[in-house]
């Protein structure tokens, strides 16, 4: 009887040690695993706000950029419209009251498209492919 009660006490405290035991390690980990998520949420934020910057300056860069692309092409085609309409009236084969003369007027289609002409290799750049994948 004295030996069936010192293996009842003998696996009773080794059993409340093991469950000390796994109950520390549980805790240890679980203690390690919280610290872990939370610095894995720490450098997911982080990266989520590097970019969410990135993001604005790629818009603010864009959103400026086709802001002078449009003035530009408006631009153009006001002096396209300005060269034009020399020509137009150049052409009519009925003119009431010239003002200026055929030769003057050819004069002025030319430099109106020449002036065109420059302002567009003049702002060529702003519709290059190479800059537009900056």
């Amino acid at each position: 009887m004295n030996l069936l009660n010192y293996f009842l006490g003998i696996s009773g405290i080794t059993t409340a040690l093991i469950f000390i035991a796994k109950f520390v390690i549980k805790w240890i980990g679980d203690a390690g695993i919280e610290k872990y998520k939370s610095e894995l949420q720490q450098e997911t934020l982080k990266y989520q706000n590097g970019l969410e910057k990135e993001l604005e300056e790629f818009k603010i860069k864009y959103n400026t950029l086709h802001i002078e692309q449009v003035e530009i092409i408006k631009n153009l085609y006001a002096k396209l419209i300005q060269a034009e309409k020399p020509l137009e009236y150049l052409m009519r084969p009925v003119k009431l009251n010239p003002d200026k003369t055929k030769d003057e007027l050819a004069k002025e289609v030319v430099e109106k498209a020449n002036e065109c002409f420059d302002y567009f290799d003049i702002n060529e750049i702003m519709f290059n492919k190479v800059l537009v994948t900056f």
